[in-house]
């Protein structure tokens, strides 16, 4: 009986152990993805030389070919490229209908003073453009370094293969962690039943 209720401590402190782990880990994870994704957005550019090609300007630039007839209207012409041709329906425009009330003019004006909020902040705090680009450069140095240092972290915590000559015969394919909370609750539950009897 000693060694039945033995065994059956070292089979709930396993699974105890394991649920930490697998807690931690999940922490890990769900931690490195808690930034802003827009934030994880890198916009670079290079610098290159323009050779005009009259040829090329002409053939983009020349209204019978670029323009096209305005939905409904034979006189109006617009770009061949402008998105307004893609609407199925324009609706009239009627000038006796006020055009905006004045919460809808507050939050447009709300609207774009957030736009340029940034802009706005770093002229009353004297900032140069270099200093703002070079401040935004830095955050997003230290943004991806704590990505990296997270996922190396979860690297870590990735249980080692049990083979000590280091050949894994698992061909690419990795285990499948439980990730449903039921099951979990229930192997909780299970425990504590065998811890009450």
């Amino acid at each position: 009986m000693w060694h039945e209720a033995r065994r059956t401590e070292k089979k709930i402190k396993e699974l105890m152990v394991d649920h930490k782990r697998r807690a931690e880990r999940r922490r890990a994870y769900y931690e490195s993805r808690l930034g802003d994704p827009s934030q994880l957005l890198r916009i670079t550019g290079s610098a290159i030389k323009l050779h005009a090609d009259a040829e090329q300007h002409f053939f983009h630039e020349n209204p019978e070919k670029s323009l096209m007839l305005w939905q409904g209207d034979n006189e109006t012409r617009i770009d061949r490229f402008d998105g307004r041709a893609l609407l199925d329906y324009l609706p009239p425009n009627d000038p006796n209908v006020p055009i905006q009330s004045s919460e809808e003019r507050d939050y447009r004006e709300e609207l774009n003073f957030e736009r340029f909020r940034d802009l706005i902040e770093n002229e009353r705090r004297n900032v140069t453009e270099a200093e703002c680009l070079e401040d935004i450069e830095a955050e997003w140095t230290r943004l991806l370094e704590r990505h990296k240092a997270m996922m190396k972290k979860l690297q870590q915590q990735i249980p080692e293969s049990s083979s000590s000559h280091g050949i894994s015969y698992d061909y690419g394919t990795t285990r499948q962690e439980e990730s449903n909370s039921e099951e979990e609750s229930h192997l909780l539950e299970d425990i504590l039943g065998l811890l009450m009897i």
